[in-house]
């Protein structure tokens, strides 16, 4: 034993060592995962000794990742993306490339349980975007505008961060739950969007 292990209850190299070395079982990390993704993912294999975790993406298929990251929030890269938003020169790109403008759009998404708002950008069409909702929500949209895809960007972001104190987690997963509001702020967001 170290004098740091005795007297300040730090615990000595060899302990903080066997603590790292034993970890979960694989079925405790699933567990963990479909706690944290809401049983969004199939998992294939997880590896806790390679640390490799192999699951299954509903709308992206076949994904891998490292133990560390799942657990961090990181999952389908895919569904990252449209979970956090695009990066805003891969968006900016997406929409060059496809040489379409870029869409901010506002919806009500609401199923017998729930509704909630929604906000988000796309290269594509909305109904396109937002096909993945189905069949646990359906949606109507409010309010969509489009143009350049840099304004569009920073007109997304301006409004997320306004509202972020009336932010809304919906009951089921999907990629973009982290961009819903409560509905009670359907006309704050309508009149800044309305302003633009």
């Amino acid at each position: 034993m170290t004098k740091a292990h005795i007297v300040r209850e730090q615990g000595c190299p060899i302990c903080k060592y066997r603590k790292r070395r034993v970890g979960q079982s694989a079925a405790g990390y699933i567990e963990q995962f479909n706690q944290r993704y809401n049983n969004a993912y199939e998992y294939i294999s997880v590896d806790t000794k390679s640390k490799d975790v192999v699951f299954e993406c509903k709308t992206h298929g076949k994904q891998y990742a490292k133990i560390g990251s799942h657990v961090r929030g990181i999952g389908c890269y895919e569904c990252f993306k449209l979970v956090n938003g695009y990066v805003k020169e891969d968006f900016i790109g997406k929409c060059n490339l496809k040489n379409v403008q870029g869409t901010l759009y506002f919806v009500r998404i609401f199923s017998e349980d729930e509704q909630f708002l929604k906000i988000g950008i796309t290269s594509n069409s909305v109904s396109h975007r937002l096909q993945e909702i189905k069949p646990q929500y359906d949606f109507e949209v409010i309010k969509s505008i489009s143009g350049d895809p840099a304004f569009i960007y920073d007109t997304e972001s301006s409004i997320r961060k306004l509202f972020a104190i009336n932010s809304y987690k919906p009951l089921h997963y999907f990629g973009g739950h982290t961009e819903c509001f409560n509905i009670d702020i359907l006309n704050k967001i309508q009149k800044y969007i309305d302003d633009l």
